[in-house]
Order: structure tokens, then sequence, then C-alpha cells
């Protein structure tokens, strides 16, 4: 189903989003960092958060 609007993206975001707000989101984006990092660790990288949207 495509996201065809705000409606639809806030309800995908409600189910399944880590806001910056949530208490565990420092937790989810080291484990993000450890898996690019065993991924490729060559290429990984630390991922720009500033442009990240906390909706």
């Amino acid at each position: 189903a495509a996201l065809d609007g705000e409606a639809a993206y806030s309800r995908l975001a409600d189910r399944f989003a880590v806001r910056r707000t949530d208490r565990s989101f420092w937790r989810h984006l080291d484990d993000v960092h450890r898996s690019a990092r065993e991924a490729d660790p060559l290429a990984f990288g630390l991922l720009d958060l500033n442009r990240l949207e906390n909706r």
C-alpha cells in the first residue's frame, strides 16, 4: 500500500518508528551502527542525524 498522505505516514511511524524523544533511541541507533560496521567495516561511517525528523 502506498503512503497517500500525512495521516498514512503518521500511522506507519506510530507503528514502526523510534523517535528521537524515545528513551530507547540511542540503544537502537547503537544497534544500527553495529550492524553497519559488521556488514562493511571499510565503508562504515556514523550516520548524520542532522536532518532526522521527529514527527
